[in-house]
């Protein structure tokens, strides 16, 4: 089960609360979390679809940080065993 908080500054991790139900849907549906602090590496600061705090991925088109990661995270050189992700 996916847990969004509805808190109106940040999550418990530091990522951005989104309150929209069409934020709130798109996140739930590109399985959108907020790392804790100690984890460092993949996250949405470093995705080809992140600008001025923004995931402009297709099927997301919400505010994001980089305590934050999803489904659709994609970066130049990344090898996808499934295929191609977006």
């Amino acid at each position: 089960m996916i847990r969004l908080s509805q808190r109106e500054d940040s999550d418990p991790n530091g990522g951005i609360v989104l309150s929209e139900p069409q934020q709130l849907d798109n996140a739930k549906k590109a399985v959108l979390i907020s790392m804790p602090q100690s984890i460092q590496g993949t996250n949405c600061s470093n995705c080809k679809f992140f600008s001025n705090q923004f995931c402009n991925h297709p099927q997301m088109k919400l505010p994001v940080n980089s305590r934050q990661c999803c489904n659709y995270w994609n970066a130049e050189g990344t090898y996808f065993i499934g295929g191609e992700n977006a």
